[in-house]
């Protein structure tokens, strides 16, 4: 009896590992995203000042990827407002940008644009992230 259940229980931690792996795996890009222009001084979550001298989790406020010419957007954590705006590298030509009130997730159609090298910034109320693709 408790080696049957000691096989199911790895079989079930076996094939749901596999299935969330697979969820993010599916021929989609992850897009890297980086922070910048955070004023020094500010709250961190928590409540606690950010300083020099202090060492703070940091939570990656948004992720993106692109799967079959759509770029998604996703947010984890509960946030006011953003400002989502896509570029294309190669013309300078903005070729999406719209303010979100509490955004969860949200996507873009890239399939009428042509391939290339293309830029995603994600702009919150005291800094941003943003991100360069290719498709």
């Amino acid at each position: 009896m408790m080696k049957q259940l000691l096989f199911w229980v790895i079989a079930l931690l076996f094939i749901g590992g596999n299935i969330v792996n697979a969820q993010m795996n599916i021929d989609s890009t992850v897009i890297h995203l980086e922070k910048r222009k955070k004023p020094t001084g500010t709250k961190e979550l928590g409540g606690t000042e950010a300083s020099s001298n202090t060492r703070n989790v940091v939570l990656q406020p948004a992720y993106a990827y692109i799967y079959n010419q759509i770029v998604f957007v996703s947010f984890p954590y509960e946030t006011s407002s953003v400002v989502i705006s896509l570029t294309n590298l190669s013309t300078g030509e903005v070729i999406y940008s719209d303010t979100y009130a509490s955004p969860s997730q949200t996507s873009f159609d890239l399939s009428q644009e042509g391939t290339g090298e293309y830029y995603l910034e994600i702009v919150f109320d005291d800094f941003c992230i943003y991100g360069q693709f290719t498709f």
